[in-house]
């Protein structure tokens, strides 16, 4: 776990890296700046820092399981959602923190699986303990999203919706301009927009979610 944690640490850092570059204008200098702490933003004059951290997919029922709002079973252990999320919890501290929600997101336990290999639910009130844990954006665009088909998604886009300005999401919609959307973020000196896509099965249509 300990050089788990050292590689998304690196990882971040050279993100970081990454944006600045992509954020300065030509000629200026770059100078790295600390993570975000309680005390405050450290900036240069001369460059702006965005940290990002990047989780991969993400969801909190196996295979064909019904959403539980009491937690998730995790390597033979009942947990709550925030107790799955306790190691990771020190490193969700950037600007902006994404992950991949391979999953739809419902409370409902009616909707129909899409015959496929495998099919993912998550109850929203998981999705709700990513964002307070500091999780901000998500893309739903990802061969699960359709797991239990228009229904699924519906109920998807309606549970982020639910969240607020607390999180951002791109990549499902009511259609293929929704779904494809780009949407802007904002951080500390920055403005940055997003959108995402999913090469698959499944596609947004004229008139199809």
């Amino acid at each position: 776990m300990r050089n788990r944690k050292s590689e998304l640490l690196f990882r971040r850092m050279a993100l970081q890296l990454l944006v600045s570059l992509l954020l300065l204008p030509a000629g200026q200098s770059v100078v790295l700046a600390d993570p975000p702490h309680a005390n405050g933003w450290r900036t240069a004059q001369t460059a702006r820092h965005v940290t990002l951290v990047l989780a991969g997919d993400t969801g909190f029922s196996p295979d064909k399981a019904l959403p539980d709002a009491a937690g998730v079973r995790k390597h033979g252990k009942f947990l709550t959602f925030d107790e799955a999320l306790q190691s990771i919890a020190p490193l969700i501290d950037g600007d902006i923190n994404f992950a991949n929600l391979e999953t739809v997101v419902s409370a409902r336990t009616d909707m129909r699986a899409v015959d496929k290999a495998y099919n993912f639910v998550t109850h929203p009130d998981a999705v709700d303990s990513l964002a307070r844990h500091g999780f901000n954006l998500f893309s739903t665009a990802n061969n699960h999203a359709f797991d239990f088909g228009t229904p699924g998604i519906l109920e998807t886009l309606d549970n982020l919706r639910a969240l607020g300005d607390r999180v951002s999401f791109a990549g499902t919609g009511m259609n293929r301009n929704e779904a494809a959307r780009s949407i802007e973020l904002r951080a500390p000196g920055a403005s940055l927009r997003f959108s995402a896509i999913g090469i698959g099965a499944g596609p947004a249509g004229d008139k199809r979610p």
